[in-house]
């Protein structure tokens, strides 16, 4: 406990400290120093809700929920939000210009006004522009009405439309205005013409058949001359045009247009050798539909018309010979004169 001098001098130390800092506060900054027992101290102001400047500066407010924006519940909230979206057209303005008509549409404030050119048309002889959320709010309380401002345009017209829509219509003579004429809304600007349709460009397309390297027909597949899409079999035709284009000498050369078919073997250096066919080798060629085992006397491509490779099995037409197919050179015919 302590004793009754030692309460005196705690309340005497106290109420110095508080009455140094009333007197000296206009004085003294927030960090000037304060002699205490002969060193100095410095006095830290303590922050509450400002951070620095005057009061109400450096606040964030929050918005708090009444002030949001509520969805309305009521057919008054309602009817209120759709007041607060139509905008007023307080005024309409007619001027000519160095391409045509421009109509001016001026509202309460600046606002836009939302116009859709998509949704522009045409009824008979006028241009029809209908803009949504918008009322006509004109000082005369009328429509807008001009009769005549071109030879070709008969009539003008910006009219209540329903109870939040206006339209704005130009009537010609007889036909379409000719005139160009221009919708501007604040800064915008739209064409209430049509886009002219442009005629349809006739394109002749000329040209020579390049068939050099296409063959109609074959007659390995059925050993009649009958055409290849007639045929239901996998036949591949190599014919002369190809040979001479690529400078073909051997048959083994020829072989590597067609899918699936391969060259194996090379007797004495000549090219001629088996044909690997999906697979199975094949050792039997043949020629103008006949088995000619003499590969020698089929390497050679100077009287080779075409060589036509059917690739699947043709033992009912040709005897015994692998599955894979088998490879039918056919040579030239000869001419009825040299």
């Amino acid at each position: 406990m302590w004793k009754q001098g030692q309460w005196v001098a705690w309340a005497i130390g106290v109420v110095t400290f508080l009455g140094g800092q009333a007197v000296g506060a206009e004085e003294r900054s927030p960090l000037a120093p304060l002699k205490k027992g002969g060193t100095e101290q410095f006095k830290v102001p303590l922050i509450k809700g400002d951070l620095g400047g005057s009061k109400g500066e450096g606040k964030k407010q929050i918005p708090r929920v009444r002030d949001l924006n509520r969805p309305a519940t009521t057919l008054k909230d309602w009817l209120a939000q759709v007041e607060a979206a139509i905008v007023q057209i307080t005024g309409v303005k007619l001027e000519r210009t160095d391409t045509g008509l421009e109509i001016s549409l001026e509202t309460a404030e600046g606002k836009p006004l939302q116009v859709d050119a998509t949704k522009f048309k045409t009824e008979g002889n006028s241009l029809i522009a209908d803009i949504p959320n918008a009322v006509l709010a004109l000082p005369e309380g009328q429509a807008f009405n001009t009769d005549n401002p071109t030879t070709d345009i008969a009539n003008i017209r910006v009219t209540q439309l329903n109870i939040n829509t206006i339209r704005v219509g130009v009537t010609g003579n007889n036909s379409l205005p000719r005139t160009e004429v221009t919708l501007k809304t604040g800064e915008f600007a739209y064409s209430l013409n049509p886009e002219a349709e442009e005629p349809d460009e006739e394109i002749v397309v000329t040209g020579e058949g390049q068939e050099r390297y296409r063959v109609p027909n074959a007659s390995t597949a059925t050993r009649t001359d009958t055409p290849i899409r007639d045929v239901p079999a996998s036949i591949q035709v190599v014919p002369r045009q190809v040979l001479e284009d690529q400078k073909v000498q051997t048959v083994r050369d020829a072989l590597r247009n067609v899918s699936g078919v391969t060259s194996q073997g090379n007797y004495g250096g000549t090219g001629a050798g088996s044909t690997n066919i999906r697979g199975f080798a094949q050792d039997i060629n043949f020629k103008d539909g006949f088995r000619n085992n003499d590969f020698y006397s089929i390497s050679e491509t100077a009287n080779v018309e075409q060589i036509e490779v059917l690739k699947e099995p043709a033992s009912v037409l040709y005897g015994q010979a692998q599955p894979g197919g088998i490879v039918n050179i056919v040579t030239k015919k000869p001419l009825p004169e040299s």
